[in-house]
């Protein structure tokens, strides 16, 4: 998928605002290294974030779910989870609740 500049802006602009309206805090922006793998583990908070660069792999519950530039993704605070980064890396925005 790709997203002019443009398009990416108000996405990040409407990211921010869903953010504000479900109660999570600021986001922050994270990075992984071509092909970094996130060991599995649980969060003891809901994420919610937004891939602004590359694609991310999140594996939960025995599946893989990947996401692009452009799109959302969420975890909640009892599933145990693993990330790994595409072959070109991720950057992404974040945020807890």
């Amino acid at each position: 998928m790709e997203l002019n500049t443009n398009v990416l802006g108000q996405r990040i602009g409407q990211f921010k605002q869903h953010l504000s309206e479900l109660g999570f805090i600021s986001p922050v922006l994270g990075e992984l290294e071509p092909l970094r793998n996130v060991p599995e583990f649980t969060n003891r908070q809901e994420v919610l974030g937004l891939v602004l660069e590359g694609d991310l792999a999140l594996k939960s519950q025995g599946e893989t779910t990947n996401y692009f530039m452009g799109e959302l993704f969420f975890i909640d605070k009892v599933t145990r989870f693993e990330l790994q980064a595409g072959p070109a890396g991720v950057k992404y925005l974040f945020a807890f609740k």
